[in-house]
């Protein structure tokens, strides 16, 4: 199960011999200077008076696709939150502020863990201005405990000191073998965290746990656990869930097969259901899925199709004639008010643009964000969100020896348009490449 490297950070720098060094010719220092006329934006020094369609920082080396997690800021905009388990000295989660006009804050780090082996994480936003992010890591050289941990983070903490993380709740399990932990899974209220996560004692078991304030503290008020099914190993056995009602989530399971499950009120697992596609979402009573068909060659494409099906064996709805790029990871679609976000779709195999796609369960999938990527790289994975009456896409793609992080904002449009139509912003969205980190260099691999 190959997700991620370790290799070197790459660093960049521009250069030239002409004494118009032009409005962003080289990287800042490492305090932040530049030459007279120009100002350090995103660790790049810019011309007075322009701005910066890139914002680049220096630090990640790998996110995986299911890593990268939007919420609504704090004060306006959209926070993104990324794990980076690869860069050396610099492991750790970061948060990037992103502004309603498309400013990104360089990375700030909200929990480091230095060099020790990688940590999934899955970070949800909690009402008291806090993140709340389900860890689970393997053991350091002189551990033998597989530990899942869920931290209490503070939000857009003052630029003058580090955020406040309070350790919320820790359990451990025997570690029994693998190269990087499974993605644990979490949502949240608001006011509790529900957390998913795979146990591989006992030929392996899925866990929820509903975890509640217990003063600074949290408890486990209830939990619920089911065996795995054979098709789904232990080491396989990445977690994901979806709120669907109140007190009720859909649980869904595996890597390359996946299966899926209702949880009640009362933390109860049920049937776990083999599905023969890649699911996206779980709405209240139907399941939306990527199912892939033929696979061209030529373009290094599939055909695809977005079905939503409620699994009792009727024929799905498919909304047809879409494509994704070979090693593309959609991992999973965000929720937003009755539907779903999904991200990347398109209908060229070339990806001239980046679409996020809107589906309910009573409406077909309608292009709601579209931004132009100004680049032929290979895609790995994007998510979208919208907040406040704007669209905010992160995508990862492949140059040369590099991954980047790209990062823009945009005004909906289709059914989500008029929701935005007030706060329109003059001219077209810039994307912004935010991190860039060296990458290995992958065959295409099917998505899962």
């Amino acid at each position: 199960m190959l997700r991620s490297a370790r290799l070197l950070p790459v660093f960049a720098a521009l250069a030239g011999c002409s004494p118009e060094l032009g409005s962003a010719p080289f990287a800042c220092d490492q305090g932040g200077a530049c030459p007279d006329g120009y100002a350090c934006q995103s660790t790049v020094c810019v011309r007075d008076g322009d701005h910066l369609p890139v914002a680049r920082a220096e630090r990640i080396v790998w996110i995986n696709s299911g890593e990268m997690s939007w919420m609504t800021g704090l004060h306006g905009g959209a926070a993104l939150v990324v794990n980076d388990g690869f860069t050396p000295g610099a492991h750790g989660i970061y948060e990037l502020i992103v502004t309603a006009a498309g400013d990104v804050s360089a990375p700030r780090l909200l929990h480091g863990y230095g060099d020790e082996l990688p940590i999934s994480s899955s970070v949800v936003a909690l009402d008291d201005g806090r993140y709340g992010a389900a860890t689970l890591r393997f053991p350091d050289v002189d551990g033998d405990d597989l530990t899942l941990e869920v931290l209490g983070i503070e939000r857009e903490a003052p630029a003058n000191r580090a955020p406040t993380v309070t350790s919320l709740y820790t359990e451990t399990t025997p570690y029994l073998g693998g190269f990087e932990p499974t993605y644990v899974g979490a949502s949240s209220d608001g006011k509790s965290i529900d957390v998913a996560w795979t146990l591989p004692t006992g030929g392996g078991r899925v866990e929820v746990l509903h975890l509640v304030p217990n003063g600074t503290a949290w408890k486990r008020a209830r939990s619920g656990s089911q065996q795995l099914p054979p098709e789904i190993l232990p080491l396989s056995g990445d977690c994901l869930l979806y709120r669907t009602g109140k007190d009720r989530l859909t649980l869904r399971l595996g890597f390359e097969r996946y299966a899926v499950a209702s949880i009640d009120e009362t933390s109860v697992i049920g049937a776990l259901t083999l599905v023969p596609d890649l699911p996206l979402f779980a709405f209240s009573s139907t399941l939306l899925t990527l199912r892939y068909g033929a696979h061209d060659v030529a373009a290094q494409s599939t055909a695809v199709s977005y079905a939503l099906t409620n699994l009792q064996g009727q024929k799905p709805i498919d909304d047809a004639g879409y494509t994704l790029q070979d090693g593309v990871e959609p991992f999973t679609a965000v929720a937003h008010e009755t539907g779903a976000l999904i991200a990347p779709i398109s209908r060229d195999p070339a990806f001239p643009r980046l679409d996020v796609g809107f589906r309910s369960p009573t409406t077909a999938l309608a292009t709601v964000a579209s931004i132009d990527r100004r680049s032929t790289d290979r895609l790995y994975s994007a998510r979208g969100f919208v907040s406040d009456g704007k669209a905010y896409v992160a995508w990862t793609s492949f140059h040369d020896a590099r991954m980047d992080l790209w990062i823009a904002v945009t005004d909906p449009t289709g059914p989500l348009a008029a929701k935005g139509a007030a706060r329109v912003v003059s001219g077209p969205p810039a994307p912004r490449r935010a991190l860039s980190w060296p990458s290995p260099r992958l065959p295409p691999q099917r998505p899962r």
